[in-house]
């Protein structure tokens, strides 16, 4: 019943945030979404549910399908060069070259960019 008047706060823009993100709660409820989605596919009167759920979730499924290679994409997504970053670089250069340095070092910094000082080793 808690769970119910909570979901009702929600949809109405009354709920309070427990700090956690979306995949921070699904990691931590994933156990008993399992077993809801077991012990609903166990029930006779929702049979066809179980073959649903086993489409789904068992081997060969396409959640099953992501369980496999979730961790070989997220690697592989981690270690693409970030093309965001490279055009802020691409931006900062133009900036610099047109306006000069300290347009540079403001644009940057409006941007949330931590510029390194390009003078601070030039002598040594």
């Amino acid at each position: 019943m808690r769970e119910l008047a909570d979901l009702a706060d929600s949809l109405r823009g009354r709920a309070e945030s427990d700090g956690l993100t979306i995949a921070d709660t699904i990691r931590r409820d994933a156990n008993r979404m399992g077993d809801a989605l077991a012990g609903l596919a166990d029930r006779s009167m929702f049979g066809f549910l179980g073959l649903i759920i086993d489409a789904l979730f068992g081997a060969g499924g396409p959640l099953s399908l992501v369980t496999a290679f979730g961790p070989t994409a997220r690697k592989t997504i981690a270690a693409r060069p970030r093309r965001e970053l490279d055009e802020r670089q691409v931006e900062y250069e133009r900036i610099y070259q047109d306006d000069g340095p300290e347009a540079a070092e403001a644009w940057a910094r409006a941007q949330g960019l931590q510029v390194e000082d390009a003078g601070a080793g030039a002598g040594d």
